[in-house]
């Protein structure tokens, strides 16, 4: 509204080397303010890690860059993943999906049934035509590869493997509590020491809070402190998250992104019912 309002000539010369090289970015990716900018767009690509579903894939789009050609907010990679903080949802990609003339794998078995004499079935919800017999629709290069259904490779918990336990419960609250792990302790010993002592002095400074002993500003800083550094100690250990919502049981290797996400979220949600119950009695101070 100010840039085009007052005029970029009209203000500051920082403001303007600022939208000048916005737009600059903005040639080659697609909002790029409202992706890596705008502080809801980061509040909204936290939580979108862990969604309820996602955008449809099927197999055949680990070998076929039909849709990250066209996605102007370069969320598909090399394998045909789709990564939920960068997509903006235009949709254009499930368009696709079961375009029978711009989807190649469609279009291809398509063309072989229409030269064969072959029935066109509908599309069934895997994204292929369904069937005629009962033969694989995915070709062999596709079933070979990586699943581009899933963010990033799948990962085995068998301590998290299985249906609803109260043992289950409480391992799995230990993997969202307690960051170390055997792993990390043959690896990175160093870190996990330091780690134990950060996880310490988190503690204790949300003791002082509620013994009146520390302001609502210091008791954020310190949290926000062991968040980054437990984001550290998960990459060299629990290098997993979990694959869609929380009460899932599909678990997935783990990049960066999705363990900052992680980490940040929970630790917020944390965080905010720890400050408010400190508040509720009065123990915190402003």
């Amino acid at each position: 509204k100010t840039t085009f309002l007052v005029g970029i000539t009209n203000r500051a010369w920082p403001y303007g080397l600022f939208v000048a090289v916005l737009l600059g970015i903005s040639l080659f990716i697609e909002r790029p303010y409202c992706k890596y900018i705008c502080p809801l767009g980061a509040a909204l690509a936290m939580p979108s890690t862990f969604r309820w579903f996602g955008l449809k894939r099927k197999q055949d789009c680990n070998s076929c860059a039909a849709c990250a050609k066209g996605c102007g907010s370069l969320a598909i990679d090399a394998d045909g993943r789709i990564d939920h903080r960068e997509c903006l949802h235009c949709l254009d990609c499930m368009v696709l999906y079961t375009d029978v003339g711009g989807c190649p794998p469609l279009a291809r078995e398509r063309k072989r049934r229409e030269r064969d004499g072959l029935l066109i079935t509908p599309i069934g919800k895997d994204g292929y035509y369904i069937p005629i017999d009962a033969v694989p629709a995915v070709g062999a290069r596709a079933a070979g590869g990586p699943d581009p259904r899933q963010a990033s490779a799948p990962v085995e918990l068998p301590h998290l493997s299985g249906g609803w336990s109260l043992r289950k419960l409480v391992l799995e609250a230990r993997d969202h509590l307690f960051p170390w792990s055997g792993e990390g302790w043959h690896d990175r010993r160093g870190l996990q020491v330091a780690g134990i002592s950060l996880a310490i002095a988190a503690t204790l400074a949300w003791a002082w809070a509620a013994m009146g002993r520390m302001s609502s500003g210091a008791i954020v800083a310190w949290w926000f402190g062991w968040s980054v550094y437990e984001v550290l100690i998960r990459m060299h250990g629990r290098r997993y998250v979990k694959e869609g919502p929380w009460w899932g049981h599909r678990y997935r290797e783990a990049g960066w992104m999705d363990m900052l996400s992680y980490v940040g979220f929970k630790n917020l949600l944390i965080g905010a019912a720890l400050f408010l119950a400190l508040k509720s009695v009065g123990l915190l101070q402003g």
